[in-house]
C-alpha cells in the first residue's frame, strides 16, 4: 500500500502537526520543499513537465530537535485555488513562500487571506531565491513582506532569506519553523475520527485507499468507519503514514486508510471517513458568521457564492440574518444554503469564493449545523453572535426563549459543539439565575402526578410550560 501519511508517532510526546505551504506561483515552494524534505512532491508527469504543481503533494519534514511534521505542497496559480484551499484544510501552521526578485503578488495576498480565514494561527515565511538578488535589494524586499503582514493576523511573523540552489538560510529556517510548531501545541479535539477525503486510488489486490489530513480523533486497522454523504459502511483494512505502515493514525497526521466495502468509483475527493459515533448528520444548511475581505465587493442577502469547506466545495445561497446587504470588511450571521450535503460541525470554518470572476470573497464560521426554524430574528441573531462571542449561557436563554413550551436538555446542545456535562452546567447556572425553569420546578401536576415524566431535566423559558400538562405556578 502506498499513501501519503505523517510521522508514525508523534516526537517525545508532542501533538502531529501539520505544515501547509503557501504562495504565488513560480515562487520556489516545491522547490524549497524538495530542498527541506528530499521528496520531490509533483507526482504528476504534467507538473514535471510544465514545472508548476497542480496536485497537492505531501512530505515529511524533520527538524533538528527530531520532530517531523506532515507537510501539504499546495499550487500557486490561481487556477488551483481551490486546490490549494483543500490542502490547507485541517493545516496547523503555514510555509509562506515570497521570491526576492518578484515579491509579494496577488496569490501571495490570496493564500494569506485565507490561511486567515481558516484560522491557521501560525507560520513561517521563506524569502527564496535569495542567490538571485544583491543585499540591498533582498532587506527591500523583506522590508515590504513585512510591511504587508502588518495588515493582516500574521504580523511579527519570521521572515527569512533563503536559497533551494545553494542552501543559504535552510538552517535559520528549520530553526523558526521549530519555535513556531512548538508555539502551535495541541489544537485539535478530542473524539470520533473525522478524515476530509483529498485523494482516493485502487491498490492491486488490496482495495481502496483514501488519503487526507485526519482532523480529529484516531484511525487503527480493524475499525469500522462511515463514508459520508451517503452513510456507506466500511472497514479499515490498515493504515500508513508516510509510506509505513502504523497501528494507529493521530489527528493532525497525514493518513493513508485502506478501507473495504466501497469501490474506487464510488468515491471522491470531499468525502468523509467518520466513525459512526459522528457528532453530526450532513445537512444542506448551516447558521454561521460570515466575514467578507476589506477587497471583496458588497454582498447582498440571497447571493450565491461558492463554498469550500474540507476538501468539498458547493454552490451555496446565502441568506444574511438581521441585514439586507454586507459591505466589504464587515461581518453578519446568515443561514446558508448549499446545493449538496456536505459533513460540518459547529467550530469549522469554510471560505467563500464568486462564481464569476472566481475570486476570494471572504470565509465564515459554522455556528448551528442543524438549523431550526426561528419565528423571532432578532432573537435568532442574539442567538448566533452569543455562540460566535463564546457566551453559551445567553446563547442557551435565546435558544430556550424560542422553544418555549417545548423546552430544551442538555442533549439539544450537543450540536452546537457544547459537551454534555458543560451543557448541564450551564443549564444549571441559567436555572440559578431564574433564567431558565427546569420541569421538577414548575410543579407539574397531570394525571400522572409530578416527577412521573420521562424528560425530567428539560428547562423552558420563564412563563412558558409544556403544553401536555397543567402547572401549579408559573414563574
Amino acid at each position: 500500500m502506498t499513501a501519503d501519511g505523517a510521522q508514525v508517532s508523534a516526537f517525545a510526546g508532542e501533538p502531529p502537526l501539520t505544515l501547509g505551504t503557501a504562495g504565488h506561483i513560480d515562487h520556489g515552494k516545491t522547490a524549497l520543499v524538495t530542498l527541506l524534505t528530499g521528496k520531490n512532491t509533483d507526482r504528476l508527469t504534467e507538473e514535471r513537465e510544465r514545472g508548476i504543481s497542480i496536485e497537492l503533494g505531501y512530505a515529511e519534514l524533520a527538524l533538528p530537535s527530531g520532530r517531523r511534521l506532515s507537510v501539504v505542497d499546495v499550487p500557486g496559480h490561481e487556477r488551483f485555488v481551490r486546490t490549494m484551499v483543500a490542502g490547507a484544510t485541517g493545516i496547523d501552521l503555514f510555509l509562506l513562500v515570497v521570491a526576492a526578485d518578484d515579491g509579494v503578488m496577488p496569490q501571495t495576498v490570496e493564500h494569506i487571506a485565507i490561511l486567515e480565514l481558516l484560522g491557521v494561527p501560525r507560520g513561517v515565511v521563506a524569502l527564496t531565491k535569495a542567490d538571485l538578488v544583491d543585499d540591498e535589494l533582498l532587506e527591500l524586499v523583506r522590508d515590504d513582506v513585512e510591511r504587508f503582514l502588518v495588515s493582516t493576523a500574521y504580523a511579527g511573523t519570521p521572515v527569512i532569506p533563503v536559497s533551494a540552489r545553494d542552501g543559504r538560510g535552510v538552517p535559520a529556517l528549520l530553526g523558526a519553523l521549530e519555535e513556531t510548531a512548538a508555539e502551535v501545541g495541541a489544537t485539535r479535539a478530542q473524539g470520533p475520527a473525522r478524515l476530509p477525503i483529498d485523494r482516493v486510488f485502487p491498490l492491486k489486490g488490496r482495495g481502496t485507499v483514501v488519503t487526507g489530513t485526519l482532523w480529529r480523533g484516531e484511525i487503527r486497522p480493524g475499525d469500522a468507519m462511515l463514508i459520508e454523504p451517503g452513510g456507506r459502511r466500511v472497514t479499515v483494512r490498515s493504515v500508513q503514514v508516510h509510506d509505513h505502515p502504523a497501528e494507529v493514525a493521530r489527528a493532525g497526521q497525514r493518513a493513508g486508510v485502506n478501507v473495504r466495502g466501497a469501490e474506487r468509483e464510488e468515491l471522491r475527493r470531499g468525502d468523509w471517513l467518520v466513525a459512526p459515533a459522528r457528532r453530526v448528520a450532513p445537512t444542506r444548511a448551516l447558521d454561521g458568521w460570515i466575514r467578507l475581505l476589506p477587497s471583496a465587493r458588497p454582498l447582498k442577502s440571497g447571493a450565491e457564492l461558492r463554498l469550500h469547506h474540507g476538501t468539498t466545495q458547493t454552490v451555496a445561497r446565502l441568506s444574511l440574518i438581521g441585514a439586507k446587504q454586507l459591505e466589504p470588511g464587515a461581518e453578519a450571521a446568515a443561514r446558508v444554503r448549499f446545493k449538496d450535503e456536505l459533513v460540518v460541525e459547529a467550530h469549522d470554518r469554510f471560505i467563500l469564493r464568486a462564481l464569476s470572476p472566481v475570486e476570494t470573497e471572504g470565509g465564515g464560521l459554522v455556528l448551528d449545523p442543524v438549523p431550526r426554524r426561528w419565528h423571532d430574528r432578532a432573537r435568532w441573531e442574539r442567538f448566533l453572535r452569543a455562540l460566535k462571542g463564546g457566551k453559551v449561557r445567553e446563547a442557551v436563554v435565546a435558544l430556550a426563549e424560542e422553544r418555549g413550551a417545548g423546552g430544551l436538555t442538555a442533549d439539544d446542545l450537543a450540536p452546537l459543539g457544547v459537551a454534555r456535562a458543560a451543557a448541564r452546567a450551564v443549564l444549571a447556572e441559567a436555572e440559578a439565575a431564574g433564567e431558565v425553569e427546569s420541569l421538577a420546578a414548575c410543579g407539574a401536576l397531570g394525571e400522572a402526578g409530578a416527577g412521573s415524566f420521562e424528560d425530567e431535566g428539560r428547562r423552558f423559558a420563564p412563563g412558558t410550560c409544556r403544553r401536555s400538562v397543567r402547572c401549579s405556578r408559573l414563574p
